[in-house]
């Protein structure tokens, strides 16, 4: 039987319960993870979680002991700046709820992050933020 990381070019592999739950490495991750990297498969983290921008993710994967570089994790916060990037107008406003992973995200993405509130907003975009209360939401609404 063939070993999928000879078949594969690159895996996407999901974190929050999968590589990590918490702080802490599921079992057996980091040396799948390794042992996949060593046959040569490359290796795409994403995640869910908008809260944190990918630098402060790779830094946890490395934490972990992963051979990881920012630029190989992917957020849903990402993700979704990146879909705003392409279908407005580069510097456009975009309202933010969330945490510093979604703005980082939408500055990264060439936007520029404002508040929900504000009469530049053109979108607005939510992602996971431990702060975010009804006021919040209620204020982009």
């Amino acid at each position: 039987m063939p070993v999928l990381a000879e078949l594969f070019d690159l895996a996407l592999v999901d974190l929050d319960g999968v590589v990590y739950v918490g702080p802490d490495a599921v079992t057996g991750s980091v040396d799948a993870i390794a042992q996949s990297h060593s046959l040569g498969l490359r290796t795409a983290f994403v995640t869910n979680n908008a809260g944190r921008p990918a630098s402060q993710v790779a830094d946890h994967l490395r934490s972990l002991g992963i051979d990881v570089q920012d630029e190989d994790v992917v957020t849903s916060a990402m993700a979704a700046a990146d879909l705003l990037a392409h279908r407005l107008p580069a510097g456009s406003a975009i309202g933010i709820v969330g945490g510093v992973g979604v703005s980082a995200s939408v500055e990264a993405a060439g936007l520029r992050a404002v508040a929900p509130s504000s009469s530049e907003a053109v979108a607005i975009l939510m992602g996971f933020g431990p702060d975010i209360s009804w006021r919040d939401l209620a204020e982009a609404s």
